[in-house]
């Protein structure tokens, strides 16, 4: 959880993987490694047969107790039934076309293509919202805000820019990156995110 005052949001949900603490000065920092389902990610196992691309996942998931469908983008057919067997995760990922990613986010499985969003919601991303500066890169952008928890993985924005009205247009967030102090109020996050044209919420 983290945020500003009454407005505090579930920024990560998953499973500590490594932990520890070490001096710095006059504080101890406790600094820890997590992955949003990590746990199902690494422990799960299946073992089946299956005729399509959607069955191996709804076979995957069967094994990973803590992790539920999120959105799950279209899936070209088989020409024949597939043995699976070994880590769930990397069985599916070995089916995926050309241009898919799947993502945990909030402990839900996430299959999007190119141009697949998990919500057509659109929230806008400027100075009055909380930008603070964008940066154009190679084939994306990145955006640092104050921490916005209408912006999500796989989601869209709208970035429009006093500074760099160039970049202004619809995005597809593809990592967020959180900044935050637990004493202090400095909350913001770096967007990293490339144009979206034509997107499309699988159903």
């Amino acid at each position: 959880m983290g945020g500003y005052q009454e407005r505090v949001e579930t920024i990560f949900r998953g499973s500590v993987e490594e932990a520890g603490s070490a001096r710095e000065g006059a504080e101890f920092v406790t600094t820890l490694t997590c992955m949003d389902g990590g746990h199902d990610f690494l422990n799960s196992f299946v073992s089946t047969s299956v005729t399509s691309k959607v069955a191996a996942i709804d076979a995957a998931l069967g094994t990973m107790p803590n992790t539920s469908k999120g959105k799950i983008g279209a899936q070209k057919d088989i020409t024949r039934p597939k043995i699976l067997v070994g880590n769930s995760m990397a069985v599916v990922a070995d089916m995926l076309d050309a241009g898919q990613r799947w993502f945990i986010d909030d402990e839900r499985l996430n299959i999007l293509g190119g141009n697949e969003v998990v919500s057509g919601y659109i929230p806008v991303v400027s100075a009055e919202t909380g930008l603070v500066v964008v940066e154009s890169e190679k084939e994306s952008i990145s955006a640092t805000t104050f921490m916005n928890p209408s912006v999500k993985v796989g989601g869209l924005f709208q970035l429009i820019s006093v500074v760099s009205p160039h970049l202004d247009g619809i995005y597809k967030v593809s990592q967020i990156t959180y900044s935050g102090d637990f004493d202090g109020a400095d909350w913001s996050q770096k967007i990293t995110a490339t144009i979206a044209e034509n997107y499309v919420v699988p159903r």
